[in-house]
């Protein structure tokens, strides 16, 4: 947690000087007469709210279109300590150019389905300056300031859980638009890229985040800055409250040189962070919220390692899947019962008689009453003729 600054007993009067003004070298020359880039932390409030975490990232989105409003609020006390001393006999003198640093982190994220889910922060804060006796050319660094802003990302591996386990692909990406003034910021980009790895059974939660901060090497003082490995495990127990899930959870955030490993103490470092958090039970909308906090640090670090640390995340999540289109509804009338069906004898088959003809009315004709025939008397023989006499 300290940055030191050493010269030999014999040093020249050139290089007590150097020491007067704190650049024994021309590169430090340049960081006391211009800007001085140091990182004042380790990590961020991550904007993803159903994580039962501050700043490790989860592994699984539900299968909605949801959008989170969220306000991450940090407070750090005495982030980064210069150490200085002349020679081995003479006392350290220690500058805390920031003792009291309160950070806004206003942000908005968007999640699609089970498939990614990504959000931008854009965070500012507002600083008390320190002593500074040693640093009397340095000002501007009290007071508000705009912070770099930052764009997080998180694609899950596994739609869904399998045997309780979760992966993702997960990290944040960090763009120098920030203020330029010193103890601000490092100004430039930043690339954390990490696996996610998560065990949940029933209200218990496992997780590791593991990767590489990935950013421009440079000295500030004796604080080396460049990229680091990063590995983030957590633990975490969800108690049902009615309709809400209060968590209990602990972080740790344990950072070394990319390069070096875990061979520089000056590079390592190490933080516990407490939580509690409350969200709701089920995936809807709702009001969650988180506050942890820590002491310093494990051991090591010699920038971003806060004698005292204070995290808290307010937000609103608003799911926003369309609904499918409802279909007009056709009231169906109750069945009408019917009444059982009696099996009726079998009707002997009808006969049909032959119609008579219909007798069609003539014109009546005068009706002639039939004399009975009159018998004809035999016909009587004439008698032959007489020959006449002579």
């Amino acid at each position: 947690m300290r940055a030191i600054i050493r010269t030999p007993v014999v040093a020249s009067f050139f290089m007590v000087l150097g020491f007067v003004l704190l650049f024994p070298s021309g590169s430090q020359a340049q960081e006391i007469s211009g800007k001085v880039r140091i990182p004042l932390e380790r990590y961020s409030i991550t904007p993803f709210l159903q994580d039962n975490y501050i700043f490790i990232q989860g592994t699984t989105l539900p299968d909605e279109l949801k959008l989170d409003f969220s306000l991450g609020i940090k407070y750090m006390k005495n982030p980064w300590k210069l150490y200085v001393e002349f020679d081995p006999n003479t006392p350290q003198s220690i500058e805390i150019p920031v003792t009291n640093h309160l950070q806004l982190r206003p942000a908005i994220s968007f999640a699609y389905y089970q498939y990614f889910d990504v959000a931008l922060v854009v965070p500012f804060s507002y600083q008390t300056k320190g002593t500074t006796e040693h640093l009397s050319g340095i000002t501007g660094h009290d007071g508000a300031h705009l912070l770099d802003p930052e764009l997080f990302f998180k694609v899950p591996i596994f739609h869904e859980r399998k045997m309780g386990f979760g992966l993702a692909a997960a990290g944040k990406l960090s763009f120098p638009l920030g203020s330029e003034d010193s103890f601000v910021g490092i100004k430039t980009t930043q690339f954390l890229a990490l696996a996610a790895v998560d065990w949940k059974w029933n209200n218990l939660s496992l997780i590791l985040n593991a990767g590489a901060l990935f950013r421009e090497q440079f000295k500030s003082f004796n604080s080396q800055v460049g990229s680091e490995w990063i590995v983030r495990p957590g633990v975490s127990y969800a108690i049902p409250v009615g309709d809400y899930n209060l968590a209990l959870a602990v972080e740790v955030n344990l950072a070394t040189g990319l390069a070096s490993g875990f061979g520089d103490p000056e590079v390592n470092t190490g933080q516990v962070l407490f939580s509690l958090m409350i969200h709701p039970a089920k995936t809807t909308d709702g009001v969650y919220a988180a506050v942890g906090g820590s002491g310093s640090a494990l051991g090591g670090g010699s920038y971003g390692v806060p004698e005292v640390n204070v995290d808290a995340r307010f937000g609103y999540s608003l799911f926003v899947t369309p609904k499918a289109k409802e279909e007009p509804v056709i009231e169906e009338k109750p069945p009408v019962e019917e009444e059982p069906h009696v099996e009726e004898e079998p009707t002997p088959p009808v006969i049909e008689q032959p119609q008579e003809e219909p007798i069609v009315a003539t014109k009546e004709e005068p009706v002639t009453e039939e004399k009975p025939p009159v018998e004809e008397e035999p016909p009587v023989a004439e008698p032959a003729p007489v020959p006449p006499v002579e």
